[in-house]
């Protein structure tokens, strides 16, 4: 054979695997299935069938010399388990759905190892995979499985480093790496800024929650689960008026579509005056800004400057947004 035809022979092959990566897919593996745990209770069980299934494949092939799959079944596969999670999440995209489709790609990505960028980037979707679980679960248990991963997954990262150390030197290494790092975890924790709301604002799947919203589906209470946040306080200047007179007027749903009832645009104009039966002077602190509405109690004759009261009677929040501030309000007890 000539020179050239070996040349020739060689490009129409496949890449050769460099060094690196022989002898590393058990590790990332190993890896990637520390990752995975904390997220079987939130994903449907197919999906941990599915990465078992491939993650073995992709071991078996680099211990018994079995061909990979080619980058045509590679996409195939990448469709298929695309497909997968958006039947099983119903087209709804939340955190649930997030994760399945994180691990989903997660199976395949041992396939397709060929070289150290692929290397890293798999050691990386652990450690996403780890962190990701804190959408589904911050307790104790889950923190210190947190914590255990990611020693783990980082003596992988050695170990892939440094195919001549051995585990048990790469364990060591990462527990010493953790255990500095901690110090400046417990700075962060108590002194970093909270973000108020959702990382990726993204919010969890879960049953209808008794509390305020701006639509109402019926079918959508059947499991009604509980809320104890406060949306806000209410002092009185005044002796608290009887329970039955507390109604504080938030939404009021006008139009329905079939499937949900939701408030008007533009609500009806005021008809005829109002009868007043006494006056009742409060103040409202909002515990949230997650909320449109201002609260008042039925009948408002008095809002906050900037807020404008609906035909409805109803208020939006003031044009600047909710403040730390009380509102003061006056109602009529009709």
């Amino acid at each position: 054979m000539t020179l050239f035809a070996l040349k020739k022979k060689q490009k129409k092959g496949r890449p050769p695997r460099e060094t690196l990566v022989l002898g590393s897919i058990p590790w990332i593996v190993s890896a990637l299935v520390a990752g995975l745990i904390p997220h079987i209770p939130a994903i449907p069980l197919w999906i941990p069938l599915w990465c078992f299934l491939l993650w073995g494949y992709s071991i078996a092939a680099e211990v018994k010399g079995l061909p990979m799959p080619r980058p045509i079944t590679r996409f195939f596969l990448t469709l298929l388990g695309i497909a997968c999670v958006l039947i099983s999440s119903a087209g709804i995209v939340d955190n649930a759905f997030g994760a399945s489709l994180l691990c989903t790609m997660a199976g395949l990505k041992p396939l397709e190892i060929r070289n150290e960028r692929d290397l890293f980037i798999s050691i990386f979707i652990a450690y996403f995979m780890v962190v990701s679980s804190l959408f589904f679960s911050a307790s104790l248990m889950m923190t210190l499985y947190m914590v255990t991963a990611m020693i783990h997954i980082t003596a992988v990262l050695i170990r892939v480093n440094t195919p001549a150390s051995t585990i048990n030197e790469a364990l060591k290494i990462a527990s010493a790496i953790t255990a500095k790092a901690i110090p400046l975890t417990l700075v962060l924790f108590f002194f970093f800024p909270r973000i108020d709301g959702n990382l990726f604002g993204i919010t969890p799947r879960k049953s209808a929650t008794s509390g305020f919203s701006n639509t109402l589906s019926p079918g959508s209470v059947s499991q009604l689960a509980r809320s104890n946040v406060p949306v806000f306080r209410v002092s009185f200047d005044s002796e608290i008026p009887a329970p039955e007179k507390r109604y504080f007027r938030g939404i009021v749903f006008q139009e329905f579509d079939g499937q949900s009832w939701r408030a008007s645009a533009t609500p009806p104009g005021i008809k005829g005056a109002v009868k007043v039966r006494g006056t009742l002077t409060y103040r409202i602190h909002f515990e949230t800004r997650q909320v449109d509405r201002l609260f008042p109690m039925d009948l408002p004759l008095k809002l906050p400057a900037g807020t404008v009261l609906r035909g409805d009677f109803t208020a939006k929040n003031p044009k600047e947004g909710i403040k730390d501030s009380p509102y003061t309000f006056r109602s009529s007890l009709a």
